[in-house]
This record gives C-alpha cells, structure tokens and sequence, in this order.
C-alpha cells in the first residue's frame, strides 16, 4: 500500500521489479529467434525486399494497401469536451499538416512495417517559427511552440542491432548508413516503432509476407526453369558425342580444349538472336561420325502444367496477406457475393492495421509532443481513421427506407449531414437540406417576403416583358435588379 506522502512503502517495492524475461532469443542486439536460418538477420531482409520489388503479385497487394489507405480520412479528436482538450487536439492536426512530408506520404512510409514487420521512424521536432528558411523553425505557425518537422522511415535494411535493456525493453536502433558507414544509436526516445505484433516484445514484428515466403520461393524457381526452357527453346536434353579419347585424363591438350569447348556449348546453348551451331564434319577409318550433337527426348509428354502450378502458388500468396479476391475473375471462377465478402474482409484486415498506427501514436508520440510543449494533460487527444471502404449506396437507401417506414426521424441536421457524407455530397453550413415538403407544411412561415414585394415581382417578370425584352438583351444590374443591354 502507499503511504500517506504518495512513495510505496517498503512491502510493495518488491511489487515494482521486474523478475522474469520475455524469452526473446537476442544476443548482442542481434536476433536468432527464428528456426529457419532463411528468416533470420539481414538475409531475411533481403529476402524480403526481393520479394517486395520483384514479384508481381506481393507488389499488387502491397500497392492495393498503399492506394487504399491513402485515401482514408484521419482526424484528431479531443479527450472530451472542455475548451483545453478542444485545443489540444487543434493544435495535434496542426502539426500533423505542418510537416515537411505530408501525411499521406509518412504513412506510406509507416506501411512499410506490414511487408518488413516493423517501420522504425525518427521524429524531428521543430520550433513553429513561421516563414523562415531554418528548417529548425519553418512553420506555417509563428507561435513558438515545438511541432513536428518530420517523421522519417530509417531504412529496415540499415538496422545493424538492437539496443534493449536487462528487463527486454527497446530502448533504441543502430543504424549503418552510406556515405560514412558510421554506427548511430537513434534512441526510442525519439522515435516511433511500429509493429504487426509485439510477441516477445520482438522488436522485428513479423511480416505478413512470412506464410508467402514458401510459394513465392516454389514460384520463382518454377519460373526460372521454365524460362531458362523458353530460352533454349529445346524439345530435349542436349547430348554432345565425342570420342572417347578426348574425355580421358591422358589426352593431348587439343583434345582436352576441344572437350571443353563442347561442354560450353552444351551448357550455353539456346535460342536468341546469336542461335547457331558449328561442328566439325569428322569420321573415322570406319565411316563413323566423331562429333555429334543430339536431343534427348523422353518417350512421352509432360505430366504437369506449369501455368497451373504458377496459379496455385499465387493463390497461397495473396490468401497469406488476405488479398485472394485479387485473383477472382482471372480463372473465371468467383461470383459477386464472393467478391464482396472477401473484399470486406480485406477492408476489415485494413481497418485492424490502421488501430495499430493509430494506436502507437497516441499511446507515445502524442503525450511526447504535448510534455515538450509544458501541457500537464490529463485527458489526450487521439488519432483516429475513418472508414477504409465507401458504403454501398443501395444498401444504405434501402435501409434508410426501411426505418423511415416504421417511423425514424431522419430530418435532423446531424442525421442528414452524415448521410450527405457517406454519399461525398456537399452540406450546407447548417449541415442540412431543407425538405421540400417540410417546407410546403409550414406554408408562409418560412416566407420572409411580404405581399408587396410578391406582387411586385410578378409584374416585373410579366408576359409584356418577355415580348418587350428578348433574352439577349436582359441581364444583371449592379445592384442585382434585371436590366436592359
């Protein structure tokens, strides 16, 4: 229990130590925790980016995810609903539209933590000195306050280890980078680590790539081959007949360059725009031919189809991101009900990754800014997303139908402004458009016009004037009143 003054008393200290370890198998800051030696270190990284930037597939999803996130509204919400809070979260948006980079631009280079497992970004702070050229104090702001400057990736494949404490907790990267290849710490006190998932307090995460890697690895060999088959563009194996004397440890050295020369052209040979062949025209005292170069066919077809085999392993690949929808319509398999479950699915999956971003944000890097800014907050601020997919506008008529036919309100200003959104219409200042027949039931109420200017008008607009003045030749006064040209 705590003593009167607020310390712990001396029965609770032990309460406040650490005793156990997560269990992460890191030695010098260096990860072995993987089985696989494939998924350990910098070879998985480089693994990793061969598959980000090389395979079709992997770099579809991956773009899906980058074009569908950038277009998802992000909104600072105040604690509640007190005029500091109200402030607060004011002064967060600013800053997040006040960086060097925009917004959408440092959150593509967050996504980077779901192909990589974890985005290590350095924050840079700034005084808001307004239009300035130090980039220290540039700010769209001149109120001297600390803001953001920027948010920058530092390269996954520049991380050389870790810097964690004896109770497991991160305290920090090092980075190698060119020109001078000079080790840094960039402390955690600065910077902003995001993961897939925090098992172990594993600093790497884990990619959603990792269940792909087996497919994309069979693919990309199966593609190999059956390029290096189109190439060669050969119904065989290719076999090489030579005398026997030309292969034996003893031959001449003309022999044994002549061997040699035929193994380099039964390794090399295929068929491009240098596709040729040259043989000695040679025989023995018996008439045989000394040189020859065949095919060796099997006796029957192929028993697989490659293209089927590439298909499948797509499919593996995209059902480990969740992205299989992706490839419906391409075997002409897949109905629309199909479509659309797997791409709420997808959206859902979208919408979970968005909470982890959101969430590391708020839990850090916001209460960092506010303290560097003197605020002794109470109630934060948060980050928060909207909606990854528009809502199906048939589906929402129908079902505002539905209540509207069992007697739900839907005249208020805030009910009307949300269903305007939902549909990207604009809203009036008010945030409502008036009802018609609303309008019609309140009948001179909402007539500010008297009987006089009524009256007045009509006699103004009247058939003489339509044949006295053509069109052409009316149009707008200063004051607004109708004239002639």
């Amino acid at each position: 229990m705590a003593s009167p003054n607020g310390t712990a008393t001396r029965s609770v200290v032990p309460m406040l130590r650490t005793i156990g370890r997560p269990g992460l198998q890191m030695y010098n800051g260096h990860l072995a925790q993987d089985r696989l030696r494939e998924f350990v270190g910098d070879r998985w990284l480089a693994t990793l980016a061969e598959m980000v930037e090389m395979d079709p597939t992997i770099g579809g999803i991956l773009q899906a995810i980058e074009l569908l996130v950038r277009q998802v509204p992000f909104t600072v919400e105040p604690g509640n609903d007190s005029e500091d809070a109200t402030a607060d979260a004011d002064f967060v948006e600013e800053c997040l539209d006040d960086m060097s980079f925009s917004w959408a631009d440092t959150l593509t280079e967050i996504l980077t933590f779901l192909p990589f497992g974890w985005a290590y970004m350095e924050i840079t702070y700034k005084y808001r000195g307004g239009d300035v050229e130090d980039p220290m104090r540039q700010s769209r702001h001149s109120d001297g306050r600390v803001g953001w400057r920027k948010w920058s990736l530092r390269g996954q494949e520049t991380r050389t280890r870790w810097e964690v404490d004896a109770e497991g907790g991160i305290q920090g990267m090092w980075q190698r980078t060119p020109p001078d290849y000079k080790e840094v710490l960039i402390p955690i006190s600065k910077s902003l680590l995001f993961r897939t998932n925090s098992r172990l307090n594993n600093p790497e995460g884990r990619s959603i790539l990792r269940n792909a890697y087996i497919p994309w690895y069979y693919k990309t060999n199966i593609q190999r081959i059956e390029a290096v088959g189109i190439e060669r563009d050969l119904a065989g194996l290719p076999v090489a007949w030579i005398p026997a004397d030309y292969m034996t440890p003893n031959a001449t050295d003309d022999k044994k360059a002549v061997f040699s020369h035929i193994q380099d052209i039964v390794t090399k040979i295929r068929q491009d725009e240098n596709a040729g062949l040259v043989m000695p025209l040679a025989f023995d005292e018996n008439s045989n031919q000394l040189f020859d170069l065949k095919l060796l066919a099997s006796s029957g077809g192929r028993q697989f189809d490659t293209n089927v085999t590439v298909e499948r392993y797509n499919k593996d690949m995209t059902m480990a991101a969740l992205a299989d929808f992706m490839l419906l319509g391409h075997g002409q398999i897949g109905s629309f009900a199909l479509a659309s479950s797997k791409t709420d699915l997808f959206a859902t999956a979208l919408g979970a990754w968005l909470d982890v971003i959101c969430s590391t944000i708020n839990q850090h890097e916001i209460p960092r800014l506010l303290r560097l800014n003197g605020r002794r907050w109470q109630v934060l601020p948060k980050l928060v997303h909207g909606d990854i997919e528009s809502m199906d506008l048939g589906e929402l008529g129908t079902y505002v139908t539905t209540l509207a036919g069992v007697g739900v309100d839907f005249t208020s200003p805030e009910m009307q402004t949300h269903l305007l959104k939902q549909a990207r219409l604009p809203t009036t200042d008010a945030g409502v458009v008036s009802d018609p027949y609303l309008l019609e039931s309140q009948g001179d109420s909402t007539d500010d016009s008297t009987d006089e200017e009524d009256m007045a008008a009509s006699e103004l607009f009247s058939d003489d004037w339509d044949e006295e003045f053509p069109d052409d030749l009316i149009v707008a006064g200063d004051d607004g009143t109708a004239v002639r040209r």
